[in-house]
């Protein structure tokens, strides 16, 4: 998903709103997730019923028959205490349960994906090519888009045991970005001379090989020596 949305392509129009807040950081208390949103439709009928109450005993009448619901809900206030007052505490903790709550380890992972690749990506701001329509310029896009396909490996974590982590401590010294950034720009460079790729961490410069890549099998071989932690180099 990352790598569609960093191409170019469409965002996540399925996603609700409050979904939609909650992956760009939005805290948890501003979310205002509607009815609509709620997928489970036992919560949505309850949420009806809820508005529906007209005086506190009716409330609690309601809240006794859908009494799984809300504990699992995470409602910890006394059922048979509660009052008119306390109806929207009670629809916002169920709304936000069962909306965002229930899946929050997988948007979790999602939003740290979607994070990390993206600073990741935009910390090459400078790209150092050789002349367009030069054999070297074809050599270093192929390797470029290697290197692209290897960050996605990566981020899914299926094949390799290098998380993006390990690739940012690798040129940067750290495995986070820091809050006010970096004192330099990152640059990643390309060379025909080198087996496997350099780092320099001083300078924020990752250099990629590129002599392997007009050798289908040879870039085959190249890219499982990249799923060992072997092949970082320091200069």
């Amino acid at each position: 998903m990352a790598l569609s949305v960093l191409h170019g392509g469409c965002g996540f129009p399925f996603l609700g709103k409050s979904t939609y807040d909650y992956l760009c950081g939005v805290p948890l208390s501003s979310i205002n997730v509607s009815k609509d949103e709620v997928p489970n439709v036992e919560a949505r009928v309850l949420l009806d019923k809820i508005d529906t109450a007209g005086d506190s005993n009716a409330l609690r009448a309601i809240c006794m028959e859908h009494v799984d619901l809300i504990i699992d809900a995470g409602f910890n206030k006394p059922i048979n205490s509660l009052e008119l007052s306390n109806k929207e505490e009670l629809t916002k903790t169920i709304k936000i349960h069962y909306t965002l709550l229930r899946s929050k380890a997988e948007l979790d992972q999602l939003t740290r994906g979607l994070s990390i690749l993206e600073q990741l990506r935009q910390l090459f701001e400078d790209v150092y090519y050789s002349l367009a329509g030069s054999s070297e310029r074809q050599k270093e896009e192929a390797m470029y888009m290697l290197f692209i396909d290897f960050l996605n490996s990566c981020e899914t974590n299926c094949e390799s045991n290098i998380g993006l982590e390990k690739i940012l401590s690798f040129f940067t010294g750290t495995e986070t970005i820091p809050a006010l950034g970096f004192e330099c720009t990152a640059s990643l460079r390309f060379s025909d001379s080198l087996m496997h790729p350099t780092a320099s961490m001083c300078a924020l410069q990752l250099t990629l090989p590129t002599q392997y890549h007009d050798d289908e099998s040879a870039l085959k071989k190249k890219y499982d020596i990249w799923h060992t932690e072997s092949w970082w180099i320091w200069t």
